[in-house]
């Protein structure tokens, strides 16, 4: 059992590690599955057993939000959604700028460079 929902997990890293890789799950998640499930968080990846990856597998399923590709389908729709409006937001998602207020003059040159060109 190496994988989840279509990520390959880390045999090494603790449990809780392993589940925040998957878009969508954050630490407080991770936790929350491994309680659920009956595993300790420190329990690393490769001591957990078919059943066990199975039923992590179906709780976080069971979960009313999107996960992995879902997330970031989800994503990707919001930020066309802005684009496609013509909001600020979406024209500088669309011109490659930072969009939530940041200076330019003095930082955030990796975004600009592909311009300046």
């Amino acid at each position: 059992m190496s994988h989840l929902f279509g990520i390959l997990m880390n045999p090494k890293k603790p449990l809780w590690l392993c589940l925040c890789k998957i878009q969508g799950v954050g630490k407080k998640t991770a936790f929350e599955a491994c309680k659920n499930v009956g595993l300790a968080p420190s329990v690393r990846w490769e001591k957990i057993t078919e059943n066990q990856g199975r039923a992590l597998f179906q709780w976080l399923d069971s979960l009313q939000r999107p996960l992995a590709m879902d997330f970031k389908k989800m994503r990707k729709n919001k930020k066309d959604a802005l684009m496609a409006l013509g909001s600020f937001r979406g024209i500088r998602l669309r011109q490659g700028l930072p969009v939530r207020g940041q200076n330019t003059h003095s930082n955030a040159k990796n975004p600009r460079k592909r311009f300046l060109l």
